[in-house]
């Protein structure tokens, strides 16, 4: 789920899987150029997060930490959650999100109400050190990865089984914290607050004064708290932002190039392919055919 091609900065608007079957698996390999791995987001589905090489710093609603592939990470439905490279070295993580409908007991039962929810419901988030029952956790994992890419119905039923190994090891953890201050609890919604107005209207002209106006500071005030709460400036992260969105046009669309630009809130095609190569180190047009490219091979491969 790599965070400049397809995640989300704020609450995703794409669907985890389907109606049917609300299960996704996202790998992603990062270098380490960027600082921001995962921009602040959420989703109205759990997620499970492990990191396969490297290391990465999670922040979440109620902590920070750092976690490697020794850690398994649980964060429950509509939790902000966002994560950083560590001094700039690679890494790679996979992220497993599935709505709670997926493995919602048919009846209100014991497991149900004495396990499940208070797993999904709580504002903690759960940490699994898996060096120990590495031998249990691994062949989960893969087996899940596996079944995903060939996916029958079979398999469908298989993977549910195994997600519910995988939350058994979270239910015996301990969640990382136990309380939420009320005054972080009113900073997480602010932070909501913005994204959500970002979301709505990063395809037309934003000020910072704009900015600040959704959540009555002055243009200092709101410069701080973004700077505190994203590690970015406002108007960096806005253009990111965009950049962002560009890529899914430029990926799942023909449109020209221009016409992207002017789509995400760039008012200069010059200017939308300047602050894209320095976020991605390609210009649009080039990143667009080595993508293509790449699916081309990997259509060839299979």
């Amino acid at each position: 789920m790599n965070n400049s091609m397809v995640d989300d900065n704020l609450r995703e608007r794409r669907s985890h899987g389907s109606l049917l079957f609300p299960f996704s698996i996202y790998h992603t390999e990062q270098s380490g150029e960027q600082n921001v791995m995962l921009y602040k987001h959420w989703h109205e589905e759990a997620e499970i997060l492990f990191v396969t090489k490297g290391e990465m710093e999670v922040i979440t609603e109620n902590f920070s930490d750092i976690i490697n592939k020794n850690v398994m990470l649980f964060l429950p439905p509509n939790s902000l959650h966002g994560a950083y490279h560590v001094k700039n070295m690679p890494c790679s993580f996979t992220s497993i999100v599935f709505h709670l409908n997926f493995i919602h007991s048919y009846t209100n039962d014991r497991i149900q109400q004495q396990l499940l929810n208070p797993l999904f419901h709580s504002k903690q988030a759960y940490i699994v050190n898996v060096e120990e029952i590495k031998e249990k956790v691994y062949p989960i994992l893969q087996g899940i990865s596996a079944s995903f890419v060939e996916m029958t119905e079979e398999d469908e039923l298989y993977i549910k089984g195994l997600l519910l190994q995988l939350l058994y090891y979270f239910i015996k953890s301990p969640p990382k914290t136990l309380f939420i201050p009320r005054r972080l609890e009113q900073n997480i919604e602010r932070q909501k607050k913005i994204l959500d107005y970002i979301d709505a209207n990063y395809a037309s002209p934003l000020t910072l004064d704009e900015l600040s106006s959704v959540l009555y500071l002055s243009k200092e005030q709101f410069c701080r708290f973004f700077k505190e709460n994203f590690r970015d400036t406002p108007i960096n992260f806005l253009k990111k932002y965009r950049i962002h969105r560009s890529v899914e046009l430029l990926l799942t669309t023909d449109k020209k190039i221009t016409d992207i630009a002017y789509e995400v809130g760039f008012d200069s095609s010059n200017y939308f392919t300047i602050a894209f190569k320095s976020v991605l180190n390609l210009s649009p047009r080039n990143f667009r055919k080595e993508q293509k490219q790449s699916k081309s091979y990997q259509a060839r491969k299979t």
